[in-house]
């Protein structure tokens, strides 16, 4: 979560996620990141379908990001996310 204008800091460390995804068009998986490194699948989310998190443990891995929208060869437009991270 951020704004482009913030300057990106790596995350580090075991954190809680809460969010609400949700997109006006397409549909895509939303994955964050487990303490292995790995994808961690969240669920999908499409048109009408938003996607909610209800604090789910993930660890960043040194990513300045912590949500990851794959639409595949597809596309989503109107993506929208509202939500919350703080250290476990």
């Amino acid at each position: 979560f951020g704004d482009q204008d913030d300057e990106e800091e790596e995350l580090s460390g075991t954190y809680r996620l809460t969010a609400e995804i949700s997109v006006q068009s397409g549909e895509a998986r939303v994955y964050s990141y487990d303490a292995d490194g790995e994808w961690l699948p969240l669920g999908p989310v499409s048109a009408g379908s938003p996607l909610r998190v209800e604090e789910v443990l993930i660890e960043p891995f040194g990513e300045s990001s912590v949500l990851f929208v794959d639409a595949g060869e597809g596309e989503v437009g109107g993506l929208r996310y509202k939500g919350r991270i703080e250290l476990a």
